[in-house]
């Protein structure tokens, strides 16, 4: 696990700046990883394990991060990603100012799906900056990589090792495993983050 916490991982990010007074968060990921339990949990800290698949939801909150006061708007995005039209996603994709990518360790397929998926983010974000089509500005696109569910260990199907190889090769900006079930103290209320 990367030695940063999700909190220090925004301020890296540079999302902390006086300019930015709104941020736009994506959640994206495959059904069932625990996108909404995670966003849930961190704004209200509690945990609810049951959600419909199919809603799309923007959260809001208010917090203060580096004694400025920011609002987080939280997209999280359905799970039935084949279903959502590809206008709707691309849509959605620009936006977003940060991306926070799932997967839950339990599911080599949805660890997979986030190559997919960062590869949709880079691709709609420089077409968004027309004439920019290195690499570079591909790293400027603040995604965090995370594996949820690792308060089940018996049934881990994607190593730790596998998600920090992940997390460098698609240039995510860091990496987290967690447990929205379980670690508490990994979700700072909204306002104290």
């Amino acid at each position: 696990m990367n030695a940063t916490s999700p909190k220090s991982s925004l301020v890296k990010l540079g999302l902390h700046t006086n300019k930015q007074k709104t941020l736009k968060v994506m959640v994206l990921g495959q059904s069932g990883v625990g996108k909404t339990a995670m966003v849930v949990r961190f704004i209200t800290r509690r945990f609810i394990g049951e959600y419909d698949p199919n809603l799309e939801k923007i959260y809001t909150c208010q917090t203060t991060l580096d004694k400025e006061q920011i609002q987080f708007d939280i997209l999280d995005a359905t799970g039935q990603l084949q279903e959502l039209d590809g206008v709707s996603l691309e849509s959605n994709i620009r936006w977003a100012d940060a991306f926070l990518l799932m997967y839950s360790i339990t599911d080599k397929c949805s660890f997979d799906e986030c190559s997919r998926l960062k590869f949709l983010i880079n691709y709609n974000k420089r077409r968004r900056k027309l004439g920019s089509a290195s690499k570079e500005y591909a790293l400027d696109i603040p995604v965090i990589l995370v594996g949820n569910k690792t308060d089940q260990p018996g049934d881990r199907m994607v190593s730790l090792e596998e998600g920090q190889r992940r997390f460098r090769e698609l240039s995510c900006a860091c990496f987290h495993e967690i447990s929205v079930r379980e670690s508490v103290d990994q979700f700072p209320s909204h306002g104290t983050l």
